[in-house]
């Protein structure tokens, strides 16, 4: 998986992720990538900090995290409330997330705020057909 910055043409900033650097350049050549504020699909890679190797180990620093204001503490507070708003807001439909997003999409059924589950092939289905949507950030309990 592969870490951008991305913004849209209206200068909102978000973060994405991809398989790799050829998947992001394809979707978002085919305006298959939303931007989460204003839902313009006219959105470009912004400007990154790189992450350097440590020279004595060898290892890539934690960008994310350790680079904030209170460090892992404060960016998985916030997930964690990123993560109740949405449970709050949505109705979980469980395994029929892919078919009730692709139905709100093409106006089958009303359009509102669902939560599920879904396999990696129906989520690339999803975005390949312009069917906006975006991960769940994990609970606190659940390790990746």
């Amino acid at each position: 998986m592969i870490h951008y910055a991305l913004v849209c043409d209206a200068g909102h900033e978000f973060d994405g992720w991809f398989d790799d650097g050829a998947g992001c350049d394809r979707q978002l050549a085919r305006g298959l990538v939303a931007c989460p504020s204003c839902h313009s699909s006219r959105i470009g890679k912004a400007l990154m900090t790189p992450s350097l190797a440590n020279a004595r180990h060898g290892l890539t620093p934690d960008a994310g995290a350790s680079s904030l204001p209170g460090g892992d503490a404060a960016l998985r507070s916030a997930m964690q409330e990123l993560r109740r708003q949405v449970l709050a807001g949505a109705q979980d439909v469980g395994r029929d997330f892919a078919a009730r997003a692709r139905q709100m999409h093409e106006g089958e059924i009303a359009a509102k705020p669902i939560y599920g589950e879904a396999s990696r092939d129906e989520v690339v289905s999803l975005l390949e057909e312009g069917v906006p949507v975006l991960p769940l950030p994990p609970a606190p309990k659940e390790q990746h």
